[in-house]
């Protein structure tokens, strides 16, 4: 399409060997299991027209403990790996240098216990954006990020879960020179 579109795909598997394990909570951990992911990841990106861009990316994961100390572990899904992601972003440029924009991410539910039994719900969260080029040394920008307002988890650790950035709006200048 004349340059204007952009395809990206990768099938991979990676294997993890002596990775951390231990038979019960009470033990040592030792360098002795196996860890597994596999999958897919597609993307597309480039120019619907001369003035509207859009980019939109899945991958799906496949993960398992293929061999650990503990029994119970093996065969489960690695913990914090979503299956399924995706992105979807689109701008398009307005008359008078005004670009509005916005997209949405998605993460599935992940594990934060290695025997599955604990579940970190997915998430969807909307952004948007809307820019204005004063001149082609200044760029005021407005950056809408989780519109929603949704209340997620964004990391796990240490035994508890790290809440995501609620809804945030930002206001920036890029100068150039």
């Amino acid at each position: 399409l004349n340059g204007r579109l952009s395809l990206t795909s990768a099938v991979f598997r990676t294997e993890k060997v002596n990775a951390r394990t231990r038979n019960a909570n009470s033990d040592p951990f030792v360098l002795a299991g196996r860890h597994r992911v596999q999958g897919i990841e597609a993307g597309i990106s480039g120019a619907i027209t001369s003035r509207w861009t859009a980019l939109a990316a899945y991958a799906f994961m496949d993960s398992s403990i293929a061999e650990s100390e503990n029994a119970s572990e093996e065969g489960m899904n690695l913990t914090l790996t979503p299956e399924n992601t995706f992105s979807v972003w689109t701008t398009f440029e307005l008359p008078r240098n005004v670009t509005v924009g916005g997209g949405a991410q998605y993460m599935d539910a992940v594990f934060r216990n290695t025997t599955n039994t604990t579940r970190v719900p997915g998430y969807w969260l909307a952004n948007a954006l809307v820019s204005y080029r004063v001149n082609d040394l200044l760029t005021l920008r407005l950056n809408g990020q989780n519109l929603a307002d949704k209340q997620y988890v964004d990391r796990v650790g240490g035994g508890h879960n790290i809440p995501g950035p609620r809804r945030q709006v930002l206001l920036n200048a890029d100068f150039g020179f």
